[in-house]
């Protein structure tokens, strides 16, 4: 849903426009999280991979 409200100093927007604006707000920073939140878990297989793939070469090479 989109909302086309300009805020204008000289009138206020109505509960409803506000009320939609905010469930707008509320929805897009969920989306932005969860795609944080993945981006954020794929980094960190990345690096737990790369980690244990060092682990296992020095150990590997210790012998």
């Amino acid at each position: 849903m989109q909302i086309n409200y300009k805020f204008l100093s000289d009138k206020e927007p109505t509960d409803e426009q506000l009320h939609l604006l905010m469930q707008e707000v509320a929805i897009e920073a969920k989306n932005r999280a969860r795609k944080s939140d993945e981006k954020f878990s794929e980094q960190l297989q990345e690096l737990l991979q790369k980690a244990q793939k060092q682990r296992l070469a020095f150990i590997r090479d210790a012998k």
